[in-house]
This record gives structure tokens, sequence and C-alpha cells, in this order.
């Protein structure tokens, strides 16, 4: 494991004096792996403020391995196996730094946190955002840099370097929050006519609502269940109350979706219906839904997402009568 490698004598100890090689001998046996994990934390921590002393801060050598490991499978596009390692490490770091009354260490925490607490594809989204804003694939070229500063035990700039990381990708990550709260919401209203722009308050969470249509994308009851849940929780709630006081449309569209996703029998009911009456798979128009969002048209997932909604409520039992 490369953390534990003997580092190669410098090249004023080849002259094979005895006295240089004991003293080459004791630092390499008074070295301690965790210490190098300290050291790069604390270069971490330094770049969200003041200066952070290595003895003010853990990160032991496992700990960093799961990093190097993370950044690894990241670079080769395994989001499943970045995801297992990344939260590893960030669980880590953040019990064993969460009592730190240093400014900059909570800084540091809180925005990696922000990051990587559930890694999902929406996270994604902002790494191919940034990779086509950079005139270079910035993601590749730094994972890359980090990686083989730690692997020469180059901690002190290997930190530094993963904290610039980590303040880029929170930047850009504010800024798509705002986009695709906007956009979801334009599209949504959309569907239901004309959307006058200065009225739509994007105020909900982009990660709660990613991951309520991702549980609706599993053609199962128990997935129906608590999407709907989160959907009614975590945006329907605060998309009424900011918006059904204008009238129209917005109440309209209000209404509809108390309806549909504050009962997820009445949900799932109405999926089979449709489903019955016209074919379609409400499951994958769900999953072609996070398909434009993942490709960053978050306009067209509005509408989709309005559309969706408009037919599932409209569907009734007479209509499936009527039908034969």
């Amino acid at each position: 494991f490369f953390f534990l490698m003997i580092r190669r004598p410098p090249r004023s100890t080849q002259s094979r004096s005895s006295a240089a090689s004991d003293v080459y001998k004791r630092q390499v046996q008074a070295s301690d792996p965790d210490q190098d994990g300290a050291v790069f934390l604390a270069n971490y921590f330094s770049q969200f403020g003041g200066l952070v002393q290595p003895d003010k801060v853990k990160l032991n050598s496992a700990e960093l391995k799961n990093l190097y490991d993370a950044l690894n499978f990241l670079d080769q596009g395994d989001d499943y196996s970045t995801r297992a390692y990344i939260q590893q490490f960030y669980k880590a770091i953040a019990k064993d730094n969460a009592e730190s009354q240093s400014e900059s260490v909570q800084k540091g925490l809180s925005q990696m946190i922000s990051i990587f607490q559930e890694f999902n594809p929406y996270l994604l989204i902002i790494f191919r955002r940034l990779d086509q804003d950079e005139e270079y694939r910035y993601l590749n070229r730094v994972l890359d840099s980090i990686m083989k500063l730690i692997k020469g035990k180059d901690f002190i700039n290997a930190g530094k370097q993963f904290g610039q990381f980590i303040q880029k990708l929170s930047k850009y990550q504010m800024e798509y929050d705002s986009q695709f709260c906007q956009g979801i919401l334009e599209g949504y209203f959309a569907a239901y006519g004309i959307v006058d722009k200065s009225k739509i308050r994007p105020n909900f969470n982009r990660y709660d609502v990613y991951s309520s249509l991702y549980l609706l994308t599993f053609n199962r009851s128990d997935n129906y269940i608590n999407g709907s849940q989160y959907l009614t929780e975590k945006f329907f709630k605060l998309v009424n109350a900011n918006h059904a006081k204008y009238g129209g449309i917005y109440e309209i569209a209000a209404k509809d979706n108390e309806k549909l996703f504050g009962n997820a029998q009445f949900l799932i009911q109405q999926k089979l219906l449709v489903e019955k009456l016209s074919k379609v798979n409400i499951s994958e128009q769900f999953d072609n839904l996070l398909r434009l969002v993942r490709r960053m048209k978050t306009f067209e997932a509005g509408v989709l997402f309005g559309q969706i909604q408009k037919l599932l409520v409209n569907v009734s039992i007479e209509k499936l009568l009527f039908s034969y």
C-alpha cells in the first residue's frame, strides 16, 4: 500500500556514510503514517480560511487511502464505487474533526459534506458541466494531479489542491442548484399555460426533488409511496405555499399535485389506470424526465413533469370502463 512505502534516500545520503545512513533509518522508523493524513487534511482545511496545524486535525492512513480510491474510481467514471469510498472518507473526517472550533475546519467540512453526502447522478451533472466550462478537461486533470501528489507523498500540495477542487465544485453546485430549480418550475407551470417568470420562487432543495423523482422510476409500490411522500414534504408544500396564491395556472397545478402526490395510494391507482388506458409506462416517463435533467435540459424536464402530472390526475375509472 503506497502510503506505507519507504522513501528512497535523498541524493545527499547516497555517499553510504554510516552516519547519514543511521539518520535516514531513524527518520523512517519514527515516521507515523497517520501524520501524512494529518498534513494532507490540515492543508485542505487551510484553503477555507486561516492556517490549520496538522496536530489539530485527524486523518489516518486508511481514511486517506479511501480518498485516493474514491478519486481513482471517479477518474474512471465508476460513480458507484466512488460513492462507497468517498462516504467512508468524509464520514470519518467529520467524526474525527467535528469538535474543532476552527472556522476554516468547519467550512471545509460543510462544503465537502454538501457535495459528497449523497453521491448520486446529480453530482455527475455538476462534474460534466465543470468539464464543459473549462478550456481543458479540468476534472480528469485535477484528479490525476492530486493522485500523483499523494503517491509522491507530497501531502502539502495534495491537500491544497483537494481544497481548491472542493471549492470549485461547491461554486458550480450552488450555481446549478439555482438553475435547476428555476428551470424545473418554469417548465412545470408551462405545462399548464403561460408562465410569468417573475412569480417563480425556486426555494426547494434540488437533491430532495431529484431523489424523489428517482424513486418514481422504479416500478414498485413501496418506491411510489416513498417518492410521493418525499415530493409532498420537500417540494410541493414549498411550491404550493409560494405559488398557489397567484391563482390561475399556479393554483390549478397546486391542486393537482396536492391531490396526486398527497396520497400515495391514489398515485398508484392512477398510474395503473393510465397504463391500462394509454399503454404509457409512467415509470419510464419519470426515467425520461431524469434523462433530461442529466442533460441539463431542466425546462424540458419540468414540462414533462407537468404533463405526467396532468395525465395522472385527469384519468378516471369512468374513462377506463368507457374504453371497454
